[in-house]
């Protein structure tokens, strides 16, 4: 039997450790990348146009509702990781990540296909 203690890190490890390190990142990235247009999305700063039905901007009146469309992605973050057990538990890890990223694909098609908060 190996002794942990002197192993030393192994190519696992640091696979696993990178990809945690890079999926906080890709979370931190996607709260972020909602506020950088911010200002241009709240306040319609080109004015009202539209690109096909595409508008240039959604009119989002009070910065709290802006607070809840932001903080949406965290609390399915929340939602998930606690819902994804009882999945895990019946199906196993394969179909309910398969199934997690088709959600992920779906909600990624209907935040770029809003034209507006109604």
């Amino acid at each position: 039997m190996i002794d942990s203690r002197t192993v030393g890190i192994t190519k696992y490890q640091a696979f696993c450790t990178f990809l945690a390190a890079i999926g906080s990142f890709n979370f931190g990235w996607n709260i972020g990348s909602v506020n950088i247009p911010g200002d241009v999305l709240q306040n319609c700063v080109t004015g009202h146009k539209y690109y096909g039905p595409f508008p240039s901007c959604i009119d989002v009146s009070s910065g709290t509702v802006w607070g809840i469309i932001v903080g949406c992605y965290a609390l399915g973050a929340l939602f998930g990781a606690v819902v994804s057990n009882v999945f895990i538990d019946r199906k196993g890890y394969k179909f309910v990540l398969t199934w997690f990223a088709l959600c992920n694909v779906a909600g990624a098609l209907l935040l770029s296909l809003t034209t507006s908060v109604a």
